[in-house]
């Protein structure tokens, strides 16, 4: 970001930043949710079954690595900050955190359980699907509750600070 752009940003910089990385983690679970029914599709065979495999790995490590950034970013900056500013907040972003290690825990899981050979893969694959259907809402809950946490300390923070909390964010 250019240094004369950070000084014209106002609270919706930090809640659009946030909600392009939540959108762009749907995209990537909608896109392992198609990938989960070709391996589960009868009329597929082995050698395309193991490619969808080889896609869902390589996705949930995609998809494991960009939330590990983002959680990050929140820890080290948003959720320092909000926590020094407003106390009072400190029991909501320590269920964030706690969410953020939840995730990550139930991705790996996931990486793992598609490392097993193909024939059980394709058996389990529809407990897989049920795996990140929950991990999905999960996801969504855990933005909800870190939006309204966001907007909440935002509402209070004055310009010069947001600007502080983007430039951190950025050194990152």
């Amino acid at each position: 970001m250019c240094e004369g752009m950070t000084k014209t940003l106002d609270r919706s910089d930090i809640l659009e930043w946030a909600e392009h990385e939540h959108a762009h983690m749907d995209r990537l679970f909608q896109d392992l949710r198609e990938t989960f029914a070709r391996i589960a599709a009868s009329d597929v065979s082995d050698a395309q079954a193991r490619e969808a495999v080889d896609q869902a790995v390589d996705d949930l490590r995609g998809a494991l690595d960009d939330m590990l950034e983002h959680f990050n970013e929140e820890e080290e900056v948003y959720f320092v900050a909000i926590e020094g500013r407003f106390p009072e907040l400190g029991p909501q972003v320590a269920r964030l955190v706690h969410t953020h290690e939840s995730i990550c825990r139930k991705v790996k899981r996931m990486t793992h359980q598609l490392a097993k050979p193909l024939p059980q893969v394709r058996e389990e694959v529809k407990g897989l699907s049920t795996q990140l259907d929950e991990l999905v809402v999960t996801l969504e809950d855990h933005n909800e509750e870190e939006q309204v946490i966001f907007a909440t300390a935002l509402k209070r923070l004055s310009s010069d600070e947001r600007v502080e909390l983007l430039d951190k964010k950025m050194a990152l």
